[in-house]
């Protein structure tokens, strides 16, 4: 007799001693998952502040190499109810660096939704004790505490932005 002929009167495995192994194999793969879950959670939680950090620093690069151009800063598009920034969340943000050919596309955040997404103000000349115009640049909500430690913040003497945003910067 062969290795795959059943002998008559042999059995295979009872259907109790099948549900056994599968409700076992599927314990320890939801125990293998919560294992594995976290820390993978965690480096894409810092892969997308990466992008972040990365995105504001081309985006501070850009308004730099405009101001050098034009003798200011580009203008902002407001969005609605945002208290006059600019933010990532319309699709239109900082257009004037695109269109200006400093940008190739409009820069948004990774996740770009209410909590994360960019912010841009471009401040007159006097306002919070400033003598010349600024702007403030940053992303208000990061996702790792290790790349809110690497924010440069911005300041100014009656008011400092590293208060409202995880990530900040500025330049006048």
């Amino acid at each position: 007799m062969s290795l795959t002929e059943s002998s008559p009167g042999a059995r295979g495995p009872s259907a109790k001693a099948i549900r056994v192994v599968l409700i076992l194999s599927t314990v320890a793969i939801v125990g293998l998952a919560g294992v594995v879950a976290p820390p993978l959670m965690d480096r894409l939680a810092l892969g997308r502040d990466a992008t972040r950090v990365s995105d504001l620093e081309l985006l501070r690069a850009a308004i730099e190499a405009y101001r050098t151009d034009h003798g200011m800063f580009p203008p902002g598009n407001p969005d609605q109810g945002r208290a006059g920034w600019d933010t990532s969340l319309d699709g239109e943000f900082l257009q004037a660096l695109v269109d200006g050919g400093y940008l190739d596309r409009t820069i948004v955040d990774p996740s770009n939704d209410e909590d994360h997404h960019y912010r841009y103000y471009r401040y007159e000349s006097g306002y919070e004790g400033f003598d010349r115009d600024f702007y403030v640049l940053g992303a208000r909500t990061l996702e790792t505490d290790r790349t809110r430690e690497r924010s440069p913040g911005f300041r100014g003497d009656l008011r400092d932005w590293s208060q409202e945003f995880d990530y900040v910067t500025g330049g006048y």
